[in-house]
């Protein structure tokens, strides 16, 4: 698709004279990571809001660092001033925050162990023009990085997993819920509690899928996954350990496809 958009630079913003876009993440522990996250949709967006869940490892400072990097970008990084792992409570807030602040037109909510593809930049911003208004929220494929940069894992629920991860805001009558899917205990039917994950755009949003790839860090090396691993099971569940929750984490060391 072409709409006659003029690309700056690769260095500078990508001018959207039309469409205005904010990026939102909610972070924690990510320093290694929130770097690339940040770089490869700032040159879409007019602003980012990182909102760091009191991280212990410098993501929070180095977020802060990326400010005068990001040319022409406004970004606001702030501490949650929650307590304990509750991500709708936690995204309402961001995204009441980003509302009430810049009024986008659409918002990317990417994760800060994340990153755009090279180029997904100006194909989700071409795509986002040619999108007809009854259209909400576009999926975009999540590809796992598992064992080394250069291998995807793509068994089970991984080959094929697209997320909402942008979503328009004119229209927008909801926010961000609890997992639906909840049994008597209290946890989703995959076993994660219900404040675990909420997506990463409001439920029920008329929804159309982008060829567009975010690259997913987080679980490259057994020593990424051990570490969510702990810190998860540490904050949410009770002993004895989450092990079996997440042994899809751990089944594989590298994963060829």
């Amino acid at each position: 698709m072409s709409t006659g958009n003029t690309y700056a630079n690769d260095q500078y913003k990508i001018i959207t004279p039309l469409l205005t876009i904010a990026g939102m993440m909610r972070v924690k522990d990510e320093a290694e990571h929130i770097g690339r996250a940040v770089q490869s949709i700032n040159r879409i967006c007019d602003r980012i809001y990182v909102m760091d869940d009191h991280s212990t490892d410098g993501t929070f400072e180095k977020a802060r660092q990326l400010r005068p990097t990001c040319i022409n970008l406004h970004m606001d990084t702030f501490r949650s001033p929650f307590e304990g792992h509750d991500e709708p409570r936690d995204k309402n807030y961001l995204l009441g925050r980003v509302l009430m602040r810049a009024k986008p037109d659409w918002i990317v909510c990417i994760d800060g162990d994340e990153e755009l593809e090279p180029g997904g930049d100006r194909k989700l911003l071409d795509a986002l023009y040619a999108l007809p208004p009854q259209i909400m929220a576009c999926a975009l494929k999540i590809e796992y990085l598992w064992g080394i940069p250069e291998m995807v894992r793509v068994d089970g629920r991984y080959g094929n997993f697209w997320r909402a991860s942008v979503f328009r805001t004119r229209g927008l009558t909801h926010g961000f819920r609890p997992n639906p899917r909840i049994n008597n205990t209290g946890t989703t039917v995959l076993g994660y509690p219900s404040a675990l994950h909420c997506g990463n755009a409001p439920p029920g949003l008329a929804c159309i899928q982008l060829p567009i790839r975010i690259k997913h860090w987080g679980y490259l090396t057994a020593k990424d996954r051990e570490k969510k691993l702990t810190r998860w099971g540490d904050a949410i569940y009770p002993n004895p350990s989450p092990a079996p929750v997440f042994q899809h984490w751990q089944d594989l060391e590298v994963l060829t496809g």
